[in-house]
């Protein structure tokens, strides 16, 4: 083989062929990649480990992370909501059977003669507007 054909395969370096040469710098890229590899699941695993120390300190204290005593918060709040619609219901019944009550006596009312001072329009307007405010003082 004449001698400028031989030294145009041959790398400067070593005198191995171009195939030889990348070959191993793969194989060196590789290691350097193996080596950040790890060195990253180090990094992790040491995130790892600080974060179920830090978790075991709060469960070990007895105080509650942020969102547990939101929650419970929340929870309170729903059952002090509840407690206020069961009351508003309570009273919506009460009004209706009042309605139904007051609904009875103008019908009574307006099937009487007419012919008695009391079942005048005017009249009964009146004991309904005095019945509607002891009904209101009622619930002060």
């Amino acid at each position: 083989m004449p001698r400028a054909g031989r030294s145009a395969s041959l790398t400067p370096e070593l005198g191995r062929s171009s195939s030889e040469g990348s070959e191993v710098d793969a194989a060196r890229q590789q290691r350097e990649l193996i080596s950040q590899l790890e060195a990253k699941n180090r990094e992790i695993m040491r995130e790892i480990a600080r974060l179920r120390r830090q978790q075991e300190a709060e469960a070990g204290s007895g105080t509650a992370p942020p969102l547990v005593s939101e929650l419970r918060a929340l929870r309170q709040r729903k059952d002090e909501l509840e407690g206020h619609l069961s009351s508003l219901q309570e009273s919506r019944k009460q009004l209706m059977h009042q309605l139904e009550g007051l609904m009875r006596m103008l019908k009574t009312q307006q099937s009487s003669p007419r012919s008695t001072p009391n079942s005048s329009p005017r009249s009964t307007k009146m004991r309904l507007k005095r019945r509607h405010l002891e009904i209101e003082n009622a619930w002060i």
